[in-house]
């Protein structure tokens, strides 16, 4: 009892962190640049309310927590030591490892004799701050095989993100023009609308972040086939967020299967969208 009650008093302190005082009362647009992210929500964690993160900044630093002090230092558990600001941490004591998604929750700890102790969970990363960044944006692509069937070669593609829960190859079943270049259906002959069926399920697929995909913070962004496969870019490390924006200008999609025989990767640079039919 004692020490949730320690956490729910350090999670108030947080947030009233950002909040203006009345002498210096704001309006709404000016406090929300004062919290730790554009947009926030609240979640449980461990039975406590802990905040959520679901927009990053758009400049500056993507996530504003406050500096780091010897009482309160800011960070991220990679399964064995506290990754901050300025290095890593080894962990002493409980709570370490009740987090279910390390890579969502950022941390605050004190450091006693350059370890790191009382862990608690201050803020939780959703998926639609690390991907709504990518709405809006394509990727003119090339889609490489490795060991492709007869008939078929790499080939490129517009890839586009409408939304932060999906993207699409906008030229799987018709040709486009971009920078003034036609790109081809990338299904558009019984060879190649063969070779992609099994894959890429009419150019429909579903957007995802995984903060922890192969283990803690190993954060990767995921295109994924409602017919199976799918394919991952690297995502954010959250620690660097707490510097820099998150923005990614270029996406390098890998499958997340055997590559033999498979549409192997999907590269491009992004831009805004645009293009219209050749």
């Amino acid at each position: 009892m004692l020490r949730r009650a320690a956490l729910a008093v350090g999670l108030i302190a947080l947030l009233a962190a950002f909040m203006p005082t009345p002498a210096s009362a704001a309006p709404v647009a000016h406090r929300a640049l004062q919290a730790p992210c554009a947009e926030m929500g609240t979640t449980k964690v461990a039975g406590l309310v802990v905040p959520t993160c679901r927009r990053f900044h758009p400049s500056g630093a993507a996530v504003r927590l406050p500096a780091d002090t010897p009482a309160a230092t800011y960070g991220l558990w990679n399964g064995k030591r506290m990754v901050t600001r300025a290095g890593s941490l080894r962990g002493s004591g409980e709570g370490w490892d009740s987090f279910s998604q390390p890579g969502q929750v950022y941390l605050r700890a004190r450091v006693v004799d350059g370890v790191a102790v009382d862990p608690t969970p201050v803020l939780v990363v959703r998926p639609s701050a690390v991907l709504s960044p990518l709405v809006g944006l394509q990727a003119v692509a090339r889609v490489q095989w490795l060991s492709p069937p007869d008939g078929v070669t790499d080939a490129p593609a517009v890839l586009r993100f409408p939304s932060a829960r999906t993207a699409t190859l906008a030229t799987y079943r018709r040709a486009l023009n971009v920078n003034r270049k036609c790109i081809a259906a990338l299904a558009g002959t019984p060879a190649t609308a063969e070779a992609y069926a099994p894959f890429f399920d009419g150019g429909r697929l579903d957007l995802l972040w995984f903060s922890d995909m192969h283990g803690p913070l190993n954060s990767e962004i995921v295109i994924s086939s409602p017919s199976g496969p799918s394919w991952m870019t690297r995502g954010p490390a959250l620690i660097d967020l707490l510097e820099e924006p998150w923005r990614l200008r270029r996406v390098s999609f890998s499958i997340h299967a055997s590559p033999v025989g498979t549409p192997a990767s999907i590269t491009g640079g992004l831009t805004e969208v645009r293009g219209q039919p050749c």
